[in-house]
C-alpha cells in the first residue's frame, strides 16, 4: 500500500538514495532539508524545504498539513546543533530538557514526540536492505594478521563502550585504542587519529538494543577517502546493521586504495 511520506534529510548522500528508491516505487516523499543538497534531491522530492535552524513544531505542522503518514529520518545532523538552544523551538527543547542526552535517549524522546501526533517514524532497512554489510571478508584484501587482531581487540571495547550510547567507531592500532567516536562523528574523529599515528584499523558498530529507524551506521566513499588521509588500512563494520553506500564504488575504491573490509558478528552487549 502506498503511503504518504517525508524525510528529514541531513547531510551525505543516504537521503538522496532513499528517496530515489521511494520515487521508483511511486512514493516521491515531502522532503525537510537540513543540511542536505536539494539539488540532488528535487529530482525525486513532491517538495522541498530548505530547514535552516532545527525547528520541530514548525516541520510537524507542514507534514500534518500534507496529510503526511511515514517519516523517515536520514543523513547526518550535528548533535552539536541541539546545544544551540536560542535556535531551537519549543518541543526540542522540552526533548533536551531531561537528564540524560545521550544519542539513544535523545532520539527516542524526539521520536515519541513526533508520534504523538500521530505521524509514525518509519526505518529505512528494508528499502536498502542490499546495500547492508554482509559477514566476512568484503573487500579484494583480506586482513593481515595484525589488522585481525586489532578488529578483535576493538569489537571486545565496543562491547562495553556501546551500552554506553558512545563509542559507534573506534580506531586501534597495534592493540592500542587511538581515538573513540563521540559527538564529533566519524570524519573528525579519524582525521584525529590520524594525526596521532600513521596507521590503524577502524571498526563501527552499533548498541544492541539501538533503534535502528533513526541510526543505522553508514559508510561510503568519503569514508574510505578520510581513512586514506588518516593512514588507516582496514574497516571492520558490524554485518547486517551497517550500510555500505554506493556500494560497486565503494568496493572498487577499496580495493583500489588496498582497504581491508570485513563484515563482523553483532556486538551483543545488551
Amino acid at each position: 500500500m502506498k503511503r504518504t511520506l517525508a524525510i528529514i534529510a541531513g547531510e551525505g548522500c543516504l537521503p538522496e538514495i532513499i528517496c530515489a528508491r521511494l520515487f521508483k516505487e511511486g512514493m516521491p516523499p515531502y522532503v525537510f532539508s537540513m543540511g542536505a543538497d536539494i539539488e540532488r534531491l528535487a529530482p525525486f522530492a513532491r517538495q522541498i524545504w530548505t530547514v535552516a535552524t532545527p525547528d520541530l513544531e514548525w516541520i510537524l505542522g507542514q507534514m500534518l498539513s500534507h496529510k503526511v503518514e511515514t517519516m523517515i529520518l536520514a543523513g547526518q545532523v550535528p548533535k552539536s546543533l541541539m546545544y544551540q538552544r536560542e535556535n531551537l523551538d519549543v518541543l526540542l527543547k522540552q526533548s533536551l530538557d531531561a537528564e540524560n542526552n545521550d544519542d539513544h535517549a535523545l532520539l527516542s524522546r524526539i521520536v515519541r514526540t513526533i508520534e504523538k501526533t500521530g505521524i509514525k517514524v518509519a526505518g529505512y532497512r528494508q528499502i536498502l536492505s542490499d546495500l547492508l554489510t554482509p559477514e566476512g571478508q568484503v573487500s579484494a584484501r583480506g586482513l593481515s594478521d595484525q589488522e585481525a587482531k586489532d578488529v578483535a581487540y576493538g569489537c571486545s571495547i565496543l562491547f562495553h563502550l556501546l551500552p554506553l550510547s558512545f563509542g559507534q567507531s573506534i580506531v586501534i592500532h597495534s592493540g592500542a585504542v587511538v581515538a573513540v567516536e563521540a559527538m564529533e562523528g566519524t570524519d573528525a574523529m579519524l582525521q584525529r587519529a590520524g594525526t596521532l599515528v600513521h596507521g590503524g584499523s577502524v571498526i563501527k558498530m552499533m548498541r544492541a538494543d539501538q533503534d535502528e529507524r533513526f541510526d543505522i551506521p553508514v559508510v561510503g566513499t568519503h569514508t574510505l577517502h578520510m581513512m586514506e588521509k588518516a593512514g588507516q588500512t582496514c574497516l571492520a563494520l558490524e554485518a547486517g546493521r551497517t550500510l555500505m553506500l554506493e556500494k560497486e564504488a565503494f568496493l572498487e575504491l577499496a580495493a583500489r586504495l588496498n582497504i581491508a573490509v570485513v563484515g563482523v558478528p553483532p556486538c551483543l552487549s545488551i
